[in-house]
């Protein structure tokens, strides 16, 4: 194992990160884990996704969102799964199969901040599609498409 010789804590310091704006930034889910509640009951259990900021200057920034999707409180279990479905839509999986379907996937995240032991940290609020999506293909009125004498896109010539 390493030497830890000559390291002082004391002379290091932690960069201050300043807080992510409250507004609405791209995104993607780079992570999922399926978590069991400290609830001690066997049937709770939420899904808690990585979420990684993708716009310039929190490029690399992490959050974290869990969705209590195995709660035994009906009204708890109501507000993950709808707060679930608008993450669905805005990633573009309305039925996903495991939860890796969502990862990896760009979408907008609006978010606020939360003080948490005299930090804030960024929290989503709502989840929206995102401007980074594949803009649909260009109409042209007289061919229906600029380029219909081609064929189909996945015709190999």
């Amino acid at each position: 194992m390493g030497s830890l010789t000559g390291f002082n804590a004391d002379k290091e310091r932690t960069p201050a990160f300043e807080p992510i704006p409250e507004d609405w930034h791209q995104c993607i889910a780079i992570e999922c884990e399926r978590k069991d509640t400290k609830n001690r009951n066997n049937d709770d259990w939420y899904l808690n996704f990585t979420i990684e900021f993708q716009d310039a200057p929190f490029k690399g920034r992490r959050a974290w969102v869990m969705f209590n999707l195995g709660n035994s409180s009906d009204a708890a279990k109501s507000r993950a799964r709808a707060e679930f479905a608008g993450f669905c839509r805005a990633v573009n999986v309305l039925t996903p199969d495991e939860p890796e379907d969502l990862l990896y996937k760009p979408f907008r995240a609006l978010t606020f901040n939360e003080e948490y032991n005299g930090n804030l940290n960024a929290k989503v609020k709502e989840y929206g599609a995102s401007s980074a999506t594949a803009p649909a293909r260009p109409v042209d009125e007289a061919n229906e498409f600029l380029d219909a004498d081609d064929g189909a896109p996945w015709d190999k010539r």
